[in-house]
């Protein structure tokens, strides 16, 4: 299960989670334990999508967005680990290629656990939960969700009162290639995002405006290797 910890003391130091929680680190989810983990992320998601953590919290402490997720359908093998002390067999969850993957739910609560919503990932299950991010403002979730074949990425704008979802765009690989996950996007504050794409054969920067005009940022024969920062308050041409 996920515990949080208040930070309490020091000068001025206030949080939401304070109030809602008191002092003493409590349990924010129920009914971990056996094949059921909450707030870490799966085996697929550390290894092959560069994902470390299963937890997210919005800007304004109000709400904490929680993986689950179930490695029951994930297949047992059998493997050798091989030291200095001997060779010693021990069974293992591995989800190799072709074969089922863990079953991965979404859910938004506050932090001391109550208000639990269950965000609408879609009727497929076999989906992978690439990326998970809060808009600046803490009003909204923001979802990356990958199909299994890693051809189709959906951004998706979930309500965390509700966990009503709806998709904001979607990015498509080509016939025979397959979608790169990245980290170099950007949530701004007008409720536009700065988004890396590789749509025209090279990895570049675009800007997506609610209204879903894009604008290319960066164009040419090169790549964009990473999103350092954005100066939200300067003015350019877009070009």
């Amino acid at each position: 299960n996920l515990f949080a910890q208040p930070l309490a003391g020091g000068e001025g130091q206030s949080h939401q989670s304070n109030t809602l929680m008191g002092s003493e680190a409590r349990a924010v989810t129920q009914g971990g334990g056996g094949t059921i983990h909450f707030g870490e992320a799966e085996f697929v998601a550390q290894e092959e999508m560069d994902r470390r953590t299963g937890y997210w919290w919005s800007p304004d402490e109000r709400f904490i967005a929680v993986e689950k997720f179930d490695e029951a359908p994930v297949h047992v093998f059998t493997r050798a680990s091989i030291g200095a002390a001997g060779t010693k067999t021990y069974e293992q969850r591995y989800p190799a290629a072709g074969t089922p993957n863990v079953l991965v739910e979404l859910y938004v609560m506050r932090p001391d656990g109550s208000g639990q919503v269950k965000v609408d990932l879609g009727s497929n299950p076999d989906i992978y939960l690439a990326r998970v991010d809060w808009t600046p403002d803490g009003k909204t979730l923001l979802v990356q969700r990958q199909s299994r074949d890693q051809k189709t990425l959906d951004m998706l704008r979930v309500d965390p009162e509700t966990g009503k979802a709806i998709v904001l765009f979607t990015e498509k690989a080509g016939a025979k290639s397959w979608l790169n996950l990245s980290d170099d996007y950007k949530p701004m504050k007008d409720g536009s995002l700065i988004w890396r794409s590789e749509r025209d054969g090279f990895g570049h920067l675009y800007r997506w405006t609610p209204g879903g005009n894009w604008t290319q940022l960066t164009k040419g024969p090169w790549v964009v290797t990473g999103l350092i920062g954005v100066d939200e308050g300067a003015k350019g041409s877009g070009g």
